[in-house]
């Protein structure tokens, strides 16, 4: 993706509680892995903040709020969807790979109107044994309930990425930042043709090969509205 600006941002160096209070990099202290663990509030409002800021050195850059994704690893990723949902504007995306809802109790409060139309993408895995796969499914479905449109992915690996799911994330990454700035995909969907539906799909960089008939076509086309 060669279009793209990439960030990656690293974490400072803390004390974190569960690895005997040593120092090393992290967004926030890790005080347990269990869904019951205390979290550390004043540490991922920090993170939120920061995330933040670069996002908004992007937007003063030039590059439109609806072109910029958020995203992480682990409590990257956790962070990732606490700055996404918490964000005024709303965003291109967010992905959450093996990670977690982040102040789970007090994010309800922080949601933005625009955060909502953020559309989601987490990733997890079943033989997760940092983060349990449980965990990261329950919290894509919280996510969901905000009204947040979210794809969940599960694959067979543990606390590590897997090569579909790169694949699938960078399905969705082209999805919500095509190399050809998209034109807006018109309200009457059915009454386009077969080219003009092919084309909004090429512009998105998305696979119609397996479209036989205008009704896939038509049908593909509505999923992304």
């Amino acid at each position: 993706m060669p279009w793209v600006k990439f960030i990656f941002p690293s974490a400072p160096n803390r004390a974190v509680t569960i690895n005997m209070g040593a120092q090393m990099p992290a967004w926030a202290d890790i005080k347990g892995l269990s869904p019951e663990a205390p979290e550390d509030e004043e540490g991922s409002l920090q993170t939120k903040d920061y995330v933040h800021q670069l996002v908004a050195k992007e937007i003063e850059a030039g590059i439109p709020a609806n072109r910029i994704l958020i995203g992480g690893f682990s409590q990257g990723g956790a962070m990732a969807g606490l700055a996404a949902l918490t964000h005024p504007s709303t965003l291109g995306g967010c992905f959450v790979l093996s990670g977690y809802v982040a102040l789970k109790n007090k994010l309800p409060s922080m949601l933005s109107a625009g955060a909502k139309q953020t559309p989601f993408f987490q990733a997890h895995g079943t033989n997760d044994m940092v983060v349990p796969f449980l965990f990261g499914q329950v919290s894509s479905q919280l996510i969901a309930q905000f009204g947040v449109k979210m794809e969940f992915k599960q694959y067979s690996c543990g606390h590590e990425a897997h090569p579909q799911e790169l694949q699938d994330l960078r399905t969705f990454l082209v999805q919500r930042i095509p190399q050809k700035e998209a034109t807006p995909i018109p309200t009457n969907v059915g009454e386009l043709s077969v080219k003009e539906l092919k084309e909004i799909l090429k512009v998105r960089n998305i696979d119609s090969s397996d479209c036989f008939e205008k009704e896939d076509l038509v049908r593909k086309v509505k999923s992304l509205l």
